[in-house]
């Protein structure tokens, strides 16, 4: 009996010091709507959302869950601790959607992850490129180039694209046009490795374009052997504004439809720019470049600098040889560098035509191109090796 009377105890005990805190710590409840940001768009009742369960950054469970006549969805006995991360997700008329990823606070037993969807369409006219920046760094015999496009889905619908289906299982949606000779093509922000593919023009993603705009950022390399290169950049989509920045001072640029504006100095580096307006989809413009370096060996110091502080992207990115796909080669930087950039070209844009006084235009020129310098002495590519 006193043996009995002992275990009884212990369980009580353990039941104080375990059980009360295990019951709170499951007591989360996460719930959400389901909202069609299309006009007059499709129902968004009994739809399947699922929530996924994330600790410490990583992936662990996931839960589903349908929603009711108004869209509304609940997940009720979710753990609260401070390493728990919950995210819902749907796919919606062909397209991924996704919450904020949500957390529990000190004391808090309750949150929100709702979900914006839009009805799909196989239609890209309301895409188009809002501005486009094409940045040209020279070393002996090739030719580094980073592309930064902006598109823009104007439309209440998100484009899932149109013809034969990828090896993913999904439809082409953006295309990119590529130099004949470019090699060594890497993928950046707002792009994924798992959803791009190289063609004969170039390259296509198969990400769904949701309305709104988006940046993409993507590099490649062009050999060249003569001392000048003529360089041509095809617009898949009607382009506002497009801009192209060449390394260094000696190199003497000729296009037939850019025309030269200020040079912009990085760090005593100068970037010749050339510009040009509302291109229509199919335009072709070419750039002859000449004064070209042709003494073999490695990139001079000044051009590591450049590239190391400018080339800079987010995240991972996705290597893709002409003919052949492969691994990335990892880049870790900031987008900092490349937004200022485009911020001193709109800042000249507008100055150019009027719309910013002398006195502000200059102030403002100043404080972007200082921060530029700052950015590049602070900014480094690491690459990680095949």
């Amino acid at each position: 009996m006193k043996r009995y009377f002992m275990i009884l105890t212990g369980v009580i005990f353990l039941s104080l010091i375990a059980g009360i805190p295990a019951a709170a710590a499951d007591s989360g409840v996460i719930s959400g709507t389901l909202v069609n940001g299309t006009a007059g768009g499709g129902s968004v009742a009994d739809q399947e959302v699922t929530l996924k369960t994330f600790l410490n950054g990583a992936e662990m469970t996931s839960a589903t869950a349908r929603t009711d006549s108004e869209g509304r969805f609940t997940f009720e006995g979710l753990a609260t601790g401070s390493e728990y991360g919950y995210q819902a997700n749907i796919t919606f008329q062909e397209a991924d959607y996704t919450s904020d990823e949500v957390k529990f606070g000190a004391g808090e037993t309750k949150q929100i992850a709702d979900i914006t969807v839009y009805d799909s369409t196989d239609s890209s006219e309301a895409i188009v490129v809002t501005s486009a920046h094409t940045v040209i760094y020279i070393e002996p015999g090739k030719l580094l180039v980073k592309e930064l496009v902006r598109i823009s889905n104007g439309a209440d619908r998100t484009y899932i694209g149109s013809g034969e289906p990828a090896p993913n299982g999904q439809k082409p949606t953006l295309d990119f046009s590529l130099p004949e000779s470019a090699t060594e093509l890497q993928a950046g922000d707002g792009l994924m490795g798992c959803c791009i593919y190289n063609n004969d023009q170039g390259f296509i993603d198969t990400m769904p374009v949701l309305p709104g705009e988006k940046q993409m950022v993507y590099s490649y390399e062009i050999p060249y052997k003569a001392d000048s290169y003529g360089f041509t950049r095809t617009f898949n989509y009607p382009t506002s504004a497009y801009d192209l920045l060449v390394q260094g001072e000696s190199t003497i640029i000729d296009s037939d439809r850019l025309a030269p504006q200020e040079t912009i100095d990085v760090q005593e580096t100068a970037f010749r720019r050339l510009s040009g307006a509302d291109f229509v989809a199919g335009d072709l413009v070419t750039a002859r470049l000449s004064a070209l370096p042709r003494t073999a060996g490695g990139p001079e110091r000044w051009v590591v600098l450049t590239v190391g502080a400018l080339m800079a992207t987010a995240g991972a990115g996705y290597i893709l040889k002409r003919k052949k796909r492969q691994p990335a080669v990892v880049v870790n930087g900031e987008q900092l560098k490349l937004r200022l950039i485009d911020e001193i070209v709109r800042l000249d844009d507008d100055f150019a035509g009027g719309r910013i006084a002398e006195e502000v235009y200059r102030r403002r020129r100043n404080s972007l191109k200082s921060r530029l310098a700052e950015a590049l002495k602070s900014g480094t590519d690491k690459r990680i090796p095949k």
